[in-house]
């Protein structure tokens, strides 16, 4: 019985004792486990085979089977034993030591499931079912190794755990690991640490693990979250703890990492973050800054919301000393921007404010933080947020202004791109790109910026953001189309001088080239210089120009350059050298430095906007454009009309009509494309040589809007010079074209139309007699194409004088003067309530008449020959003159209303400015007539004294008016409109530095240098203010004022150049002469010279107090002064070492000026102040109005260029002339230069030399107040070592509590109340008055004043101080009560009872003895009076009252230049020095008094 009991269980489980092979017993073992995965728990024990299985269950265990070499035969053991441990739970057949090795046999097993391509696969997953449903490492709780060996089960299971394993395998992996975190009383650190390390990316097994890991701290989050909190606790507290092998790694890593998989587990953490947040440690406190920003930035995170105090701790530390603090948390806003919307508030303050920090890497970053926000959702960016990105295009620092114009032609670029590919919402992009048209116009202000860096970023990002040059042409001509039409007129200019400046850089490289072909080392020394100073860092890029010279021998570099410049080969071709040259150059020298400059240099040099298929396309895309005369900028017209063959009228929207004959003026878009045009012909002309662009520009010459036609002759002019020899089909047709349009188009039409004529056609002079001879027969006022005519006769008389000569006295005396000057038809008389300004149309044609005679007069004037020249000139400047002294009523008879006499006046004085330009006649121009043109810086009307005042500056800037004419800028000081004066402080700035800049580089000029730099204008100003009719009494409001005037001409030269101890020896030189202008009664000469010192006086006390530290270098010229305006005194005359300033007087500091008393009664203050409020608040409800959309950045300043650009875009010397007063105006037939600085003109004044005869003795005591400045070798500066930004700051800031008025005149209560006040803080007010000048109000009836953020420097309180500014009008410390007669205003001074036309040109000919009478009758007319009654002429000196038009002081000043009138015997002696006299020559025989 028992043997066969004993077969039957041997039977059910095989032996495995005894030696057999390792085959034999892997199959016994297989047997053994089928056996026992069958094998029920309680049936096993009901049948009675407990016997048998203990015996199983003990050879199991055997050393022979559990140390076996195959993996095979130990995996199936181990299943087996796990079958037996599961039948014989809970209880195990086995002690501890036993259960030990079988666990761990169990741990080898498992290995295989790292692979799933194993034979044994299948039985590793069996086991680790086992052992996942019966818990069976549950066991290894009771050992007393269990820490490791649970350590080994989790390391286990993150090794071998795999992304390709089944759910089940996971999900058994997941259970036995959080069955040993349940069951365990305390958690081993190794096993915390084995978790943990799954979670950060350095420290994981796989991808799977780190899931694995998870999905564990999720599941087991109670019974985890002690052990972290303890484990995190310590380490945060502690520091790094020896007992954790996760004390090497990073702790905030593996907390954010943590927070990721379980936040619940991290709660009790959180408070110690906070903590850490605070601390001293700055590396401590950035790493804990950067683990919240985390933290809270996830997508699906709600830390903020749930932890509040947390949240605004962190926010905190956007105020955080450190920068680099600050700048994480920048960095990390965009995520709560896009994915926290309920957040985005708290950040947006906080952003904006970070927009102006003080350090520029955290304004850079908040840049780049806005950049990738709008690029992943635009709609993120609140009007704030945009408002930032505007301002730091203006911000102080170079690379920041750099990086927000790249951010924001990044953002535009995207939109744009989306809409010309059509992707997403069509119509949404399409609005979204009109909200951010103002962004291609803000980008091309900043070219205007002085740095070097400025203008080659914005060339960068119309090549690579705004237009790439990577795209089709197609495209090419699309983005820019689009882009030029958005510009407004100052991004216009700026656009359109980047042109020039860039075809300026490619000639100067080309020029460059071929001098080192030639071995002209002088030249390329030259062009080096003139390349440098294009480049940024011109020093160091001169000395890589020079080195790169010396690589020419290259013939690839040589040869890689010249194809570089050549406009022919087109922009691919231009691109693929640009490459190889940068490559070429690589290779021959390692230096950083020099490849930068190379490839700035390639940069500018190189034409990669447009080639010849770009014009082609383009020129079809404007003939689409301009045949619709849109009047809305419907977009989906403008793509369709982009491609003509698909057309626009199966639109829902309204069809486009076509434009006919009289629709006048084209679509804003068409405008812009034309003048597109325009800007590419004057600068790539070549391009345009092609015979479908000329038949195109044929079609635009037949069509009927004006402006469409005017365009197509200005191309025509400018790229037509060679029609006749390669197209002379198009010429042929050309002629009659331009001859029906100078007789018969509009007065610029007949302008350009000659013009083309004369550079275009060969029988140029049969065609313009033809249409001589027609305008004189059709000389008539009636004809309604007068003006027309007008202005063709003028530019006949300066292109062609022969043939004008003969009928010269026909058209100018007997009809210009007869029938139109002298004459006024259609004035309706002056009203005093109309306005002084008004536009174009509201222009009287009699007015217009007017001004083009002036005009021609002055063409007329500038091509007479030689021996006419003088005599006809004389009168042609006292006609002009006579019209400045009537403000513009040349007959003063008060029939011309005041928006007229405002244009009249303005042109006079134009035309005037244009005869001092001509070298020949700028010596006619006396001092009455000078100091009358100066005074219309200070005219009443803000239109005609800024574009006066741009005009002067156009002319000194090309070096075309003598440097005397750079005084006039002085008497700037007062304007009340601080736009205004900022604008002429920068034209002044700029005058001084591009004159010095001009001496520097030039060497041929260093002879000249006292007709070039400014200093030498000095003299000039000082003369001026001495005769200024404001300051002829030493009041302290006069002193006040000449104070202003002297330091805002004097401050920058003083701070652009070590110039001080020159300046300070001209003024002493100056003391020591006397005035040759001064009267000759000994009482009021006394008077005069007496001015003349006290103004000597007040220059030199303001140069000791304001400036602190000087650099005492050598001047480049000898101290001179003109000795037609000053006198040497005699040797046995005493110096002058006499104080002519009040004792009372004193200087003070920059910034801390004594406010001066008040002339304006409180009463008129303070009903200015109401009416500007009104003002204010008009003009905020208009711009409100006129701007719109979620994107734009700013209602009130978005759509208006920047006040430093408005500023910078009249310093630019080749600006699109499409103002009607500049249409017939501008003398662009040739005679002025396309550079950057015409012929030098000289004043031809005398000097008086040797000063050092008694400069010497006159230096240590002539300087007037008892104040020294200390001579360092420091850097001059202002007040207490201010910056010149800062002194111009504090200047216009303090500027209202001390200046005395804003005006240039003064007049008594009488003449307040009969006269019209032309300035625009009405009668009465100062420039003081108790409301100051918003920034963003309209100040003057149709004439706003507009300005967009100031440039900032990221300072927090700076921005404040700005923004304070736009809150309007302001409550200022009430005016203290004076004499009415002393209430300034900016009113013209007008002194005297107004001359008619013919007293004025019949008058004594003291200065013009020599001319003939034929001249006298030519522009005097047929009314020609003799001249025996010269004393009729003289001004009346017993009625001092001023015309109802021009409300002036009603008596005249004591000792003042013009009130004495010279006797009979002094008039030959007047003759005798009319040689002498020199351009400010003050005239007393018939001038007005003031």
């Amino acid at each position: 019985m028992a043997t066969t009991r004993q077969k039957a269980a041997q039977g059910s489980y095989p032996s495995l004792t005894g030696k057999v092979e390792t085959a034999e017993l892997l199959r016994r073992l297989k047997a053994c486990g089928q056996h026992l995965t069958k094998a029920d728990q309680d049936k096993e024990k009901s049948d009675g085979r407990t016997s048998d299985l203990e015996r199983v269950s003990r050879e199991l265990i055997s050393s022979q089977i559990l140390n076996h070499t195959d993996r095979s035969v130990r995996l199936v053991a181990a299943c087996c034993l796990s079958d037996v441990l599961r039948i014989y739970a809970p209880d195990p057949p086995y002690n501890s030591g036993e259960i030990q090795e079988i666990l761990e046999l169990f741990v080898k097993a498992l290995h295989v499931l790292s692979n799933r391509e194993a034979k044994d696969f299948s039985r590793a997953y069996y086991l680790l079912e086992n052992i996942s449903i019966v818990k069976l490492f549950l066991l290894c709780t009771e050992l007393e190794d269990a820490d490791e060996l649970t350590t080994s089960v989790f390391r286990l299971f993150f090794e071998i755990v795999d992304e390709k394993h089944s759910f089940k395998i996971r999900t058994y992996f997941l259970d036995v690991l959080s069955s040993f975190i349940a069951e365990q009383e305390t958690m081993p650190q190794q096993v915390l640490d084995a978790i943990l390390m799954q979670l950060t990316e350095e420290m994981r097994v796989s991808e799977a693990a780190g899931t694995l890991s998870r999905d564990l701290l999720n599941k087991c989050a109670a019974s985890l979250e002690p052990y972290i909190q303890q484990h995190f606790n310590r380490a945060l507290l502690v520091g790094k703890s020896s007992e954790s092998d996760l004390s090497e790694y990073n702790l905030y890593e593996l907390i954010f990492e943590l927070n990721q998989a379980a936040p619940s587990v991290l709660l009790s953490v959180l408070p110690q973050l906070e903590f850490k947040l605070k601390s001293t440690d700055k590396e401590e406190r950035e790493e804990v800054a950067r683990l919240l920003a985390r933290m809270f930035a996830s997508p699906d995170s709600s830390l903020a919301e749930e932890n509040g105090p947390l949240w605004r701790c962190w926010l905190g530390r956007f105020r955080d000393i450190i920068p680099g603090i600050r700048c994480i948390c920048v960095q990390f806003s965009k995520y709560f921007l896009v994915y926290h919307r309920t957040l985005s508030h708290d950040v947006e303050e906080h952003l904006v404010q970070a927009g102006n920090d003080p350090d520029e890497s955290v304004r850079s970053a908040v840049i780049v933080t806005l950049q990738e926000t709008a690029l992943q959702d635009i709609t993120c960016l609140t009007e704030k947020l945009w408002q930032i990105l505007q301002k730091r295009l203006l911000d102080r620092k170079v690379a920041v202004r750099l990086e927000a114009m790249t951010a924001l032609a990044s953002i535009f670029h995207s939109v744009h791109m989306r809409c010309l590919n059509k992707e997403g919402n069509v119509q949404t992009n399409k609005k979204l790109l009109q909200e951010l048209s103002w962004i291609p116009s803000k980008v091309f202000q900043l070219y205007y910026q002085p740095s070097v860096d400025d203008s080659l970023g914005v060339e960068r990002s119309l090549l690579l953001n705004l237009v790439p040059v990577m795209v089709d042409d197609e495209q090419r001509v699309s983005l820019l189309f689009d882009i030029y039409s958005m510009l407004d007129d100052i991004a216009m200019r700026a656009f359109n001088e980047m042109l020039r400046k860039r075809e300026g850089v490619r000639r100067g490289l080309i020029e460059l080239l071929a001098a080192y072909k030639a071995a002209n080392k002088p030249s390329c020394a030259a062009q080096c210089l003139h390349l440098a100073k294009n480049l940024p860092d011109s020093s160091k890029a001169h000395d890589h120009l020079k080195h790169l010279v010396g690589m020419l021998k290259n013939r690839n570099l040589y040869d890689g350059l010249l194809n570089c410049t050549a406009v022919e080969r087109g922009c691919a071709a231009v691109r693929k050298a640009m490459l190889g040259v940068l490559k070429e150059a690589q290779e021959l020298s390692a230096n950083p430095a020099m490849l930068a400059t190379i490839k700035a240099l390639l940069d500018r040099a190189s034409p990669l906007l447009v080639d010849s298929g770009f014009i082609s396309l383009l020129l079809e895309k404007t003939a689409a454009e301009v045949t619709f005369n849109l009047e809305s900028d419907s977009d989906d017209e403008d793509v369709e009309r982009a491609k003509p063959k698909r057309g626009a009228r199966g639109r829902k929207t309204a069809a486009p009509a076509v434009a006919k004959s009289g629709s006048g003026e084209p679509s804003q878009k068409s405008r812009r494309t034309l003048q597109l045009i325009m800007a590419l012909a004057t600068q790539y002309p070549a391009l345009f040589r092609m015979q479908d662009v000329y038949e195109q520009l044929m079609a635009f010459l037949k069509h009927d809007v004006p402006f469409i036609v005017e365009a197509s002759l200005h191309v025509f002019k400018d790229v037509g010079s060679e029609v006749e020899k390669t197209h002379p089909s198009i010429a042929s047709c050309l002629g009659p074209v331009l001859t029906q349009l100078a007789l018969q188009g509009t007065p610029r039409q007949a302008k350009l139309s000659l013009r083309c004529i004369r550079l275009l056609l060969s029988n140029k002079d049969t065609i313009i007699e033809q249409i001589l001879q027609t305008y004189l027969k059709e000389l008539d006022y009636d004809k309604d194409n007068l003006l027309t005519i007008v202005t063709g006769l003028g530019h006949i008389a300066e292109m062609s004088p022969v043939l004008f000569a003969p009928h010269q006295k026909t058209v100018i005396r007997n009809f210009l003067v007869k029938n139109l000057l002298v004459r006024d038809r259609e004035g309706r008389g002056f009203r005093e309530k109309d306005p002084e300004w008004q536009e174009d149309n509201r222009v009287s044609r009699e007015t217009l008449l007017k001004m083009a005679s002036l005009k021609l007069l002055v063409r007329w004037l500038s091509s007479l020959p030689a021996d006419e020249e003088m005599s006809s000139c004389t009168p042609v400047l006292r006609l002009l003159h006579c019209m400045l002294q009537n403000e513009g009523d040349l007959n003063a008879q008060g029939k011309t209303v005041a928006w007229e006499k405002s244009r009249l006046r303005l042109c006079a004085a134009c035309c005037l400015l244009k005869v001092a330009s001509m070298e020949r006649f700028f010596k006619q121009v006396d001092s009455e007539m000078f100091m009358d043109l100066a005074l219309m810086v200070q005219d009443s009307c803000l239109e005609v004294r800024s574009r006066f005042e741009n005009k002067l500056h156009k002319w000194l800037a090309r070096m075309i008016l003598p440097v005397a004419y750079l005084s006039v800028l002085a008497l700037a000081a007062p304007d009340p409109v601080k736009d205004q004066r900022n604008h002429v402080r920068q034209h002044l700035s700029y005058s001084i530095s591009s004159r010095r800049d001009m001496v520097r580089t030039n060497q041929s000029l260093a002879d000249k240098v006292e007709v070039i730099l400014p200093e030498y204008s000095v003299p000039y100003v000082v003369h001026l203010l001495a005769h200024h009719p404001d300051l002829q009494e030493s009041t302290p409001e006069a002193l006040a004022q000449l104070k202003d005037y002297l330091w805002f001409f004097l401050e920058p030269p003083m701070l652009q150049a070590n110039s001080y101890g020159f300046l300070k020896k001209m003024v002493e030189t100056i003391k020591q002469t006397r005035d040759n202008a001064a009267p000759s009664d000994p009482k009021e000469n006394e008077a005069a010279q007496k001015r003349l010192y006290i103004v000597c006086d007040m220059a030199l006390g303001l140069m000791a107090s304001k400036v602190t530290n000087f650099t005492s270098e050598a001047f480049p010229g000898r101290i001179v002064v003109p000795i037609r305006l000053f006198t040497k005194i005699s040797k046995d005359e005493p110096l002058n070492v006499n104080k002519y300033l009040p004792p009372s007087f004193s200087f003070s500091p920059l910034g801390k000026q004594k406010k001066a008393v008040d002339v304006v009664p409180s009463s008129v203050g303070k009903g200015r102040a109401k009416e500007t409020s009104g003002s204010v608040s008009a003009s905020k409800q208009t711009s409100a109005t006129k701007a719109g959309g979620t994107v734009s950045p700013s209602n009130a300043t978005s759509s208006r260029p920047s006040r430093s650009a408005k500023s910078a875009a009249n310093l630019q010397l080749s600006a699109t002339k499409d103002d009607a007063d500049d249409d017939d105006d501008e003398d662009d037939s040739g005679n002025e230069s396309d550079g950057e600085h015409d012929s030098v003109r000289g004043t031809d004044v005398g000097t008086i030399d040797g000063i050092e005869e008694f400069s010497s003795a006159a230096e240590p005591s002539s300087e007037s107040p008892d104040i020294k400045p200390t001579t360092t070798t420091a850097a001059p500066s202002v007040g207490r070592g201010r910056s010149l930004k800062q002194t111009t700051l504090t200047e216009m800031s303090a500027a209202g509590k001390h200046k005395a008025g804003g005006g240039r005149g003064t007049r008594s209560v009488k003449a307040s109340s009969r006269s019209r006040s032309r300035s625009p803080l009405k009668t009465g007010t100062s420039k003081t008055s108790p409301v100051r000048t918003p920034r963003k109000a309209a100040l003057q009836a149709g004439s706003p004043v507009t300005c967009s953020p100031n440039i900032t420097d990221g300072n927090l309180a700076m921005e404040k101080l700005n923004s304070t500014s736009d809150e309007g009008s302001r409550e200022q410390p009430k005016a203290a009560a004076a004499s009415p007669a002393k209430r300034r205003q900016i009113a013209r001074p007008r002194a005297g009872a107004k001359r008619s036309l013919a007293a004025q040109l019949n008058q004594s000919g003291d200065d013009s003895g020599s001319e003939s009478e034929d001249s006298e009758d030519l522009v005097s007319g047929a009314a020609k009076k003799p001249r025996a009654n010269t004393a009729s002429l003289k001004p009346d000196t017993t009625s001092r009252t001023r015309s109802p038009q021009r409300g002036v002081r009603s008596s005249p000043r004591k000792g003042s230049v013009d009130d004495a009138v010279p006797s009979a015997a002094s008039t030959e002696a007047a003759k005798d020095a009319a040689e002498a006299a020199p351009v400010l020559n003050v005239k007393r025989s018939s001038a007005r008094r003031r």
